[in-house]
């Protein structure tokens, strides 16, 4: 393994068996830890005669095989019981998304998360190619497409709208013709961002929406996305149920909580009550989600129940006024959250981090106010925006609790001077 460019490629010989072990080049790379995490996976390889080296030369036929240190990673995720089944197989990623020797995939997301180390995984045992980044940069990815000639990728929204706000002239800059796969996940992704994305790259995004349990595995591909804009797919394993507060079923259209049936049971490591609540009596299993069906069997996401903002007695989902501002060419980042209000019960806040050259203020706050009125019922809009750093986690997931008791304090605060 090697870093060009704060990169690290692995390129390993083609597999020889189903071993569960990967193979890799190797050159000492370093490896991610987290204390207390999951067992560490280990890989080694031995380079076969005519494979290419990371710098694109062919290994010598005669001589002794050299084996590679072995390449470690380690993965924490949400300390969850799985069994292995519930892991995308080499020869599954190879016959489902076209992973082969020929493949080179970027992960521009760290291998602590289970997507991106699964995914590069699966690259190296079908016996492609992964460059895996330290840190997102959007020129760096782009730039990296174009030299690697990258046919597979996997991204979050937040990355594909750092990218769209590249200039025209850093984009036209890169040929990002090489994808033939681009995959996204981990949030939802605002429809506009999206059909941009889907203009230059090309029909070659698929979304996912599960959860690193292992249920509710939903998944379209752009033709399916075309006509049916705003979803995350059709269950492809699992049954989903959208039931109320009482835990009857509703119909197609309606909003409720997002249940699955027909799936593997799992457990929270050490925490029993958390188990429990993740299922129904019926053994059904919820990540939290709400959501709705259409007549076609397609699950379409509106918020998490706990990020669920009620003002005056009407449901507001935060990610549809976060979607109306996150192309907005002032704001960099956002995310929205609900602050106590004595007569509406909860109010719209916004938190804007504004981009690079854009000075905050009350100006700014009442342009993005405004330019949500003009695009969303004037109750959704924000009554209020804030300007300061959004929290991420490396995953791309708004750390919104953080958010909340961090503003909800400063409210209380402010109230009581």
């Amino acid at each position: 393994m090697w870093r060009p460019e704060s990169t690290a490629r692995s390129s390993p010989a083609a597999p020889t068996s189903s071993s569960a072990t990967a193979t890799a080049r190797s050159t000492g790379a370093h490896s991610p830890t987290t204390a207390g995490c999951a067992p560490e996976i280990s890989a080694t390889s031995t380079p076969t005669a005519g494979s290419r080296s990371p710098t694109g030369s062919r290994t010598s036929s005669s001589g002794p095989e050299r084996r590679s240190p072995p390449v470690r990673s380690r993965t924490c995720c949400a300390r969850i019981r799985l069994s292995p089944r519930a892991l995308w197989s080499p020869r599954r990623m190879g016959s489902a998304f076209g992973f082969g020797p020929d493949s080179v995939y970027l992960s521009p997301g760290p291998l602590y998360h289970a997507a991106p180390l699964g995914w590069t995984l699966g690259t190296v045992r079908n016996g492609g190619t992964a460059i895996v980044m330290e840190k997102f940069d959007a020129e760096q990815t782009l730039r990296l497409i174009d030299r690697f000639h990258v046919t597979h990728a996997q991204f979050v929204p937040t990355m594909f709208v750092r990218m769209l706000k590249l200039p025209t002239d850093i984009r036209d800059r890169y040929d990002v013709s090489s994808l033939r796969l681009v995959v996204h996940a981990a949030a939802p992704c605002p429809v506009e961002v999206k059909e941009r994305m889907i203009e230059w790259f090309g029909p070659k995004l698929t979304e996912f929406y599960s959860g690193s349990e292992g249920t509710g595995f939903f998944m379209i591909n752009t033709p399916e996305w075309l006509t049916h804009r705003g979803s995350v797919g059709r269950a492809v394993q699992g049954v989903v149920h959208i039931c109320d507060d009482d835990g009857n079923e509703l119909p197609p259209g309606e909003i409720g909580t997002v249940w699955f049936s027909d799936i593997q049971r799992f457990e929270y490591l050490g925490d029993a009550t958390k188990t429990a609540e993740a299922f129904n009596d019926k053994g059904w299993n919820t990540l939290g989600d709400l959501g709705h069906v259409d007549a076609d069997g397609y699950l379409y996401l509106s918020a998490r129940r706990s990020d669920l903002i009620l003002s005056g007695g009407v449901n507001i989902y935060p990610q549809e006024i976060e979607d109306a501002l996150t192309l907005h060419l002032a704001v960099f980042d956002v995310a929205v959250i609900g602050l106590p209000d004595e007569e509406m019960g909860q109010r719209v806040h916004a938190v804007v981090q504004p981009a690079a050259g854009v000075t905050p203020g009350p100006d700014l706050e009442r342009e993005l106010i405004d330019h949500c009125r003009d695009r969303l019922a004037h109750y959704k809009a924000p009554r209020s925006i804030a300007f300061g750093e959004v929290p991420r986690l490396p995953s791309g997931k708004i750390l919104r609790r953080q958010l909340m008791s961090d503003y909800i304090d400063a409210h209380t605060a402010s109230a009581q001077n």
